[in-house]
């Protein structure tokens, strides 16, 4: 008596797509991690105290930033964009504030900034 021999392909087809849904499944979650959405700035110059508004090309709002390399004693921290709020310049929206990154300085420093 002869055993028959199974296709290969249709035993494995459904291993092989329960892997294919996991990582499907793992690259979704790993997307949604915005701070892997990241934008490196670096030489980034506040020349005093105050407020500055700094560019990013991340696409879309940023989430939030980390300070990766500082040569002097500084904190920095968001703020509104006083743009916005600002009456006389009504044309400005919140399609331009996504573009931006508004901070404020407490000392002069160059700063490298992680935004994400």
């Amino acid at each position: 008596m002869t055993l028959k021999k199974p296709k290969i392909d249709k035993v494995l087809e459904p291993i092989v797509q329960r892997n294919f849904d996991a990582i499907d499944d793992f690259l979704a979650i790993i997307a949604n991690i915005s701070i892997l959405d990241n934008v490196l700035l670096e030489g980034i110059e506040f020349t005093a105290p105050g407020i500055y508004r700094i560019s990013h090309t991340l696409n879309r709002a940023p989430k939030g930033f980390v300070i990766v390399d500082k040569n002097a004693s500084v904190d920095i921290w968001r703020v509104p964009d006083p743009e916005l709020d600002n009456p006389t310049n009504p044309v400005l929206s919140r399609s331009i504030d996504s573009s931006f990154l508004v901070v404020q300085a407490s000392a002069a420093a160059t700063v490298s900034i992680l935004v994400f």
